[in-house]
């Protein structure tokens, strides 16, 4: 009941192609409660440069679109073969570009400092809002240009901090299989080709978001096309 609450969710499908593909796009109804804020109390000289600094949740789009949302199949076909990936991840003008990436078990994540100040890069594993967390590494990067490479093995959501600098913040959510994306600044998103016909359950999960949406649906020969809208009065 409290997922059927969390927002309304419309989901049509439409039989396109051979390969199955299922594509769709994130709004948001309503204004957020707590919107994002401009950081206080900025004393790095160099962040000072890059103007006001904002928190980060919220990515709409002038008509509605929801950015950042991250979307995947809850119950994947058993038997997927791919190949696990590498994303990248820039500290740059005092803070995480993107702010949420996604990522399938076994690949890495490229973490740059793209700026002239000391950074360091706090990887926990996040278990949910107001629960502890379990620090997995926690590298300095004291010069623009120094790089780390981490490995992500297991599925679980992920969030990066700088303690220098704690308002920059970024997510990595890592799956054991290939069918997730993460919605653009306009709220669109595709799943990768090749998903068998049957019954799946589709997943959205947006940070500031208790629990994420979840809706079962059907793929019928090849494609689905998928809606979804979140309600801003349940952000957290």
């Amino acid at each position: 009941m409290k997922r059927l609450l969390a927002a309304v969710f419309f989901l049509n499908l439409h039989p396109l192609a051979v390969q199955a593909n299922i594509t769709g796009r994130v709004t948001l109804v309503g204004e957020p409660l707590y919107p994002d804020a401009v950081i206080q109390g900025v004393t790095d000289k160099h962040c000072q440069t890059h103007g006001e600094i904002k928190t980060e949740d919220w990515k709409i789009s002038t008509d509605r679109g929801l950015g950042d949302v991250v979307v995947s199949i809850e119950n994947p076909p058993p038997s997927t073969a791919s190949t696990p990936g590498k994303i990248t991840i820039t500290q740059e003008g005092c803070r995480y570009l993107p702010h949420v990436s996604a990522l399938q078990a076994g690949g890495s994540a490229v973490i740059t400092n793209g700026d002239d100040t000391l950074h360091n890069v706090r990887g926990i594993v996040y278990l949910g809002r107001g629960k502890a967390s379990q620090p997995i590494f926690n590298t300095g990067q004291p010069i623009k240009g120094m790089a780390t490479t981490q490995s992500f093995p297991k599925a679980g959501i992920f969030r990066l901090n700088c303690d220098v600098h704690p308002w920059m913040e970024s997510w990595i959510l890592v799956f054991a299989h290939p069918w997730f994306a993460v919605s653009d600044a306009d709220g669109k998103f595709s799943l990768p080709a090749g998903l068998p016909d049957g019954e799946y359950t589709l997943q959205a999960w947006h940070n500031r978001f208790k629990n994420p949406l979840t809706q079962k649906f059907t793929v019928t020969g090849g494609n689905a096309e998928a809606n979804l809208t979140f309600d801003a009065n349940l952000a957290q």
